[in-house]
């Protein structure tokens, strides 16, 4: 009779294999924990016995004891963090865990003491005052007083933050609203308590960060603290104020309006800080600002101004903000609202038909004092395939402008129909213009159409005959990487031109190989119809490790005679534990042994295990262990 241990784990293993990404492209490595992964371990059943959980842990060398401390369901916290210290200690095992500043950071900003206290009792936390330099600013950015207090009797006598630290962890407290921080710091650091200097520098950034973020009473607490001195921030700073409208809080901009009219000495913002701010409001749809200076504007305290508002707004398709600027009742000088600028961000955007409806409001005296359609614009168009918009251009007899890499971004993007109207508008002398010496292309419109598989690219570059043909070795070489089959077709059989491959063969091998786009029955293909040698193939078998279906891809290329030196020997090793291919490994270490050598595995595998690929002995160990070759896993 089957245990539930013996049913849970190849489900796990299962489920854990379907849905984590590659290990190489997780975004944690950028400080984000992957949902799936956070998903998988906060369901981790406190049913599930000890040998599951520990399987589960040997066979993703991924999460780590950052991972666990992240994780949302507390008894999935601690129990993933115990088992990982038993692997760790246990010598059969011998799983790694370091300790990492970062891993810290969550709990800090839960107030988690039951891991934080985990961390110090695991041994992993040599110098309280280092490792936990991190700390203080988690815990006041989130508001977690009690972890302040924790911090503090484990660092005991040490060293605090410095003045920097101590900077930002004030302006951080700011701008997330934490009062509570603030005030924990002022009775705690004799520096603050004094109104030295650390205070009075901090002031700024944290009173505009707070504005930015609309919290007011975090502005008030700095008032109450330093007074007229933070005071003047809020009347003298102009990010202030536009800070607070770019981000919609007017319940700030009426606090600073108060005290403004409340000191007769301070200045009305100079015309360019409400441009700014108008603008930025505009472009991010704070309708209610706009409508703040605009009664500030009609009671005659401030001129209306503005640089580019509607840009981003149009961009965005935000038709609402376009709408209260336009509205009759307001009786607004718009003229010149749309700039130049604001015509080639509006081009940028899918949507034909609603780009075209937009330009047949805004492409007016009214709002344009001058239209022209710049590079950037034109760019845009031929990007996403309007030629529908272009012909509009052309039919108004609007000025428009092409950049030298019009043509290759409509090869790029597969646009027939762009490269016709080019050819019928873009190539002729415009009025006043002198004809130019040669049409502007480069070889990247047929390289980048033959990596993208757009043939009908292709044959319109061959139907041109009053045009030269530029392309160059990459458009067979990013064809094959991306598995373009088709074009590689229409170049050997079709094309009629000249198949440029000069490059090496071995580069070729590592390129296809690498390709996650390209299975080894292409890979075969290709080697069938190409014609290129591979006499060696060191870069293809070094390759052949990191990509996936990548054991087939591996027996494939060492048909060919390779010759491996130590370092050689070293590198495949390191990827092969670092990446998991422990299919490739076996095979590796038998082949070395029936081809006579010297096994490798004793200097190789163990000095990739030391060059400190944590992924790779995370990984391996388990392996060792059922292979027989424990006496070589790293100690």
């Amino acid at each position: 009779m089957h245990s539930m241990d013996d049913l849970v784990e190849p489900i796990l293993f299962l489920a854990l294999r379907k849905l984590l990404p590659d290990a190489k492209t997780l975004p944690w490595r950028h400080g984000k924990v992957p949902s799936p992964i956070l998903a998988i371990l906060n369901a981790v059943h406190p049913d599930l016995t000890g040998r599951t959980t520990r399987w589960l842990l040997m066979h993703t060398w991924w999460i780590s004891a950052d991972v666990a401390s992240a994780l949302d369901s507390p008894t999935a916290r601690m129990r993933i963090l115990n088992n990982l210290l038993y692997l760790n200690r246990n010598p059969r095992t011998r799983r790694p865990i370091e300790a990492d500043e970062a891993g810290l950071d969550r709990p800090a900003q839960l107030g988690d003491l039951q891991v934080l206290d985990w961390w110090m009792r695991s041994g992993l936390i040599r110098d309280p005052v280092r490792d936990l330099r991190r700390v203080p600013m988690a815990a006041s950015a989130a508001g977690q007083v009690k972890v302040l207090d924790w911090w503090v009797a484990q660092t005991k006598d040490g060293v605090g933050p410095n003045r920097d630290e101590m900077a930002c962890i004030l302006v951080e407290s700011s701008r997330q609203g934490q009062v509570d921080s603030l005030v924990w710091w002022l009775a705690h650091d004799a520096r603050l308590a004094s109104q030295d200097h650390v205070l009075d520098g901090a002031c700024k950034e944290s009173i505009v960060a707070a504005a930015g973020s609309g919290h007011l009473h975090v502005v008030e607490w700095w008032i109450k603290q330093l007074g007229s001195m933070a005071l003047a921030v809020v009347l003298e700073v102009d990010d202030v104020v536009v800070q607070a409208s770019a981000n919609g809080h007017k319940h700030v901009l009426d606090f600073w309006w108060q005290a403004a009219n409340g000191h007769r000495d301070s200045e009305r913002p100079r015309s360019d800080v409400v441009a700014t701010a108008i603008d930025l409001a505009s472009g991010n749809g704070c309708i209610d600002v706009l409508e703040w200076w605009w009664h500030k504007h009609m009671g005659g305290d401030i001129q209306f101004q503005f640089h580019d508002p509607l840009a981003v707004a149009l961009q965005r398709r935000n038709f609402e903000v376009w709408h209260w600027w336009t509205d009759p009742e307001k009786q607004l000088s718009l003229s010149g609202i749309i700039t130049t600028h604001s015509l080639a961000i509006i081009c940028d955007g899918p949507d034909s038909e609603a780009l075209g409806a937009i330009l047949k409001q805004v492409c007016t005296p009214r709002y344009c004092r001058r239209i022209l359609f710049n590079s950037k614009a034109t760019d845009a168009l031929a990007r996403h395939g309007h030629v529908a918009v272009l012909n509009w251009i052309v039919e108004q007899g609007f000025k428009f402008a092409l950049s030298k890499h019009f043509a290759d971004i409509a090869s790029e993007h597969g646009h027939v129909d762009i490269l016709d109207w080019w050819r019928k508008h873009g190539l002729k002398p415009r009025p006043g213009k002198a004809a130019a010496r040669s049409p502007q292309y480069s070889a990247l419109a047929m390289d980048r159409a033959s990596a993208n598989g757009h043939v009908a690219v292709l044959q319109w570059w061959i139907n041109q005959t009053d045009l030269r043909r530029k392309w160059t070795k990459h458009s067979l070489r990013q064809a094959a990487f991306h598995g373009q089959k088709a074009v590689l077709e229409w170049w050997l059989f079709e094309s009629g031109l000249e198949k440029k491959l000069d490059i090496s063969a071995s580069t070729m091998a590592a390129s296809l190989t690498l390709s996650d786009k390209v299975d080894i029955d292409f890979i075969e293909w290709w080697d069938k119809v190409s014609g290129v040698q591979y006499v060696t193939c060191n870069n293809g078998t070094y390759c052949s490790v990191l990509a996936k279906d990548s054991y087939r891809k591996f027996r494939y290329w060492n048909r060919y005679p390779w010759r491996v030196s130590m370092s050689g020997h070293r590198l495949v090793s390191q990827y092969l534990l670092q990446y998991g291919r422990l299919v490739i490994l076996k095979w590796y270490v038998e082949w070395d042994r029936n081809a006579g050598r010297d096994p490798p595995r004793q200097v190789c595998i163990q000095n990739a295990l030391q060059l400190g690929s944590v992924s790779g002995r995370l990984g391996t160990n388990l392996w060792f262990v059922q292979n027989g070759l424990e006496q070589y896993q790293f100690r």
